[in-house]
């Protein structure tokens, strides 16, 4: 759970290195509205709303693990390849 407080620019927190990581091993996450991000595995609350955090968590316990794509997020492995790669291409 993602319980950050909105400041100018929390928008750009939608593709943290925590909400990468936790897309990448399949687990639900649960963060404020204002992220804004497009994941399938991102549920949204809003602050100090009891209800919309409650939905959230029931949501987030509900999502089927194995749906969640990864197939945006390069393992080390894969991102050192990539980086090989396209430097070799200059």
């Amino acid at each position: 759970m993602a319980n950050w407080s909105y400041s100018p620019g929390a928008e750009s927190l939608s593709d943290s290195l925590k909400i990468v990581q936790y897309t990448y091993v399949r687990l639900p996450i649960v963060a404020p509205a204002f992220l804004g991000s497009r994941r399938s595995n991102l549920y949204t609350y809003q602050p100090g709303n009891d209800e919309s955090i409650k939905r959230a968590l029931l949501q987030a316990r509900e999502h089927d693990r194995k749906s969640i794509l990864i197939n945006d997020i390069y393992s080390w492995k894969e991102l050192v390849e990539k980086l090989i790669q396209e430097a070799g291409a200059d």
